[in-house]
């Protein structure tokens, strides 16, 4: 083979390895949803975490109080956290 045709398949190896890539990190991405919540002023709430498909083992509990209008005071507990 020449160095022409050499280049030429380098140049075509290098294209397909970059675009298969590419469609790689545009399928790991997760469509996620998030609620946002208020929580009353002065009071305490008590929010338990459950594992998902990925920390199945995984549980905790979190305790919020909300203290004034721009600040919460948040403490969180978590059990069975991997490593990351």
């Amino acid at each position: 083979m020449n160095n022409t045709g050499f280049s030429k398949l380098m140049a075509i190896f290098f294209l397909l390895a970059t675009s298969g890539i590419a469609v790689f990190a545009q399928q790991a991405d997760v469509t996620r949803r998030t609620t946002a919540i208020t929580y009353p002023l002065d009071d305490t709430v008590d929010v338990q975490f459950k594992g998902t498909t990925r920390f199945p083992r995984m549980k905790g509990e979190a305790r919020v109080k909300r203290t004034t209008k721009s600040q919460t005071k948040i403490d969180l507990s978590v059990e069975k956290m991997p490593p990351i």
